[in-house]
């Protein structure tokens, strides 16, 4: 198991200064450097967010290469396609940029009403950038940020998925105290529908999963269905939430959370999805996962990393990142949602209004 992080490990943190709603969103390995997207209002703005930035830091000390700043807006996304940085704002910005923080082109999306639109999600990939937005729209971006098409939903958008050529969304509509939700399939380039599966409630999430995708609904049931065709089965296992990793192999192992949000369910590669393991209790919700070699890794909402044996899910090590030993005063991190990235030898954490990096042990 790898041995337990210590201060010495740490290369970096980096905190957002002193506002209102700090946020750090997922940030990106770009080789030796950490794409970094953040939002926040500064002292005395009534409004949600006010500025948002997109920064490049250096891997190895965490010093700044570039940074870019936007008013009126929150970095809400980032990713790179190739040479060229996409970074998606909360209140509808799609800027692009070159590796070296030069702007390319910048799209802001409007309602029909004319007023400003706001992501609800955002999808980044070689088969398509695709974002779901608040006005109940999926909206395909091409190469040079401009929109290329628009599909309007039978309901509110939910968390866009693209598995192979196709693009995967859920909505929403409420008819009374019954919600009637439904994920669909979309081809990547031409926007076609292939396919619609009802969620049996609301649809809250699709996870891919190579060929497959698991189609969640806000009871934890699931059904795991081939992404080209939407033909699949209900999973027959226990209810559980979104998937936490991105498994990029068939026989990876694929992590979510039991109904119980402080337990980890370790499953099989898919379509069988069989229960591997489940851990003991963390404490607090798990938020993300990372798997370095026979180590799984687990942030918890309060700030905690812990270390679960990859073959049976017994806990290693816990250690509270807010300690004043990590060089991190608790306000630098926040209970919230967090993100674990691993690279060769290093581990990146983002959570609250700060991002650190660490040299694995």
């Amino acid at each position: 198991m790898l041995r337990k992080l210590a201060a010495k490990d740490r290369r970096f943190v980096d905190t957002l200064a002193r506002v209102r709603k700090p946020k750090v969103k997922r940030p990106v390995i770009d080789g030796d450097r950490l794409l970094v997207t953040r939002g926040w209002a500064p002292p005395g703005s009534t409004k949600f967010f006010d500025a948002g930035d997109l920064r490049a830091l250096s891997l190895a000390d965490g010093s700044p290469v570039w940074e870019v700043t936007e008013e009126g807006t929150s970095g809400y996304e980032v990713g790179r396609l190739g040479e060229v940085i996409w970074w998606f704002g909360f209140f509808g910005e799609v800027t692009r940029l070159t590796r070296d923080g030069e702007r390319l082109s910048r799209t802001e999306l409007v309602t029909s009403s004319g007023k400003y639109d706001q992501f609800r999600s955002v999808q980044i990939t070689p088969d398509a950038v695709v974002a779901a937005t608040a006005d109940s729209r999926l909206v395909w971006f091409a190469d040079d940020g401009d929109i290329s098409r628009t599909v309007e939903l039978d309901g509110t958008a939910a968390w866009p998925a693209v598995a192979g050529g196709i693009v995967i969304s859920g909505w929403n509509r409420w008819e009374g105290s019954a919600c009637d939700g439904h994920f669909v399939g979309f081809d990547s380039q031409s926007g076609a529908q292939r396919w619609s599966v009802p969620a049996d409630g609301y649809a809250q999430a699709a996870d891919v999963i190579g060929a497959y995708a698991r189609l969640l609904n806000s009871e934890g049931e699931a059904r795991v269905v081939e992404a080209a065709t939407g033909e699949g089965r209900k999973w027959s296992g226990p209810a559980l939430g979104p998937i936490l990793n991105s498994p990029t192999g068939p026989d990876e192992p694929i992590f979510a959370l039991a109904k119980d949000p402080e337990v980890l369910v370790c499953l099989g590669p898919a379509p069988e999805l069989s229960v591997r393991w489940q851990s003991t209790r963390l404490g607090a919700p798990g938020t993300s996962v990372c798997v370095v070699d026979d180590t799984v890794l687990v942030l918890t909402g309060d700030g905690r990393l812990s270390a679960l044996d990859a073959a049976d899910g017994s806990l290693g090590w816990q250690i509270s990142l807010g300690a004043a030993k990590f060089g991190s005063p608790p306000e630098s991190h926040v209970i919230g949602p967090g993100y674990l990235l691993g690279a060769p030898g290093q581990l990146v954490i983002a959570q609250g209004r700060s991002v650190a990096a660490y040299t694995l042990p």
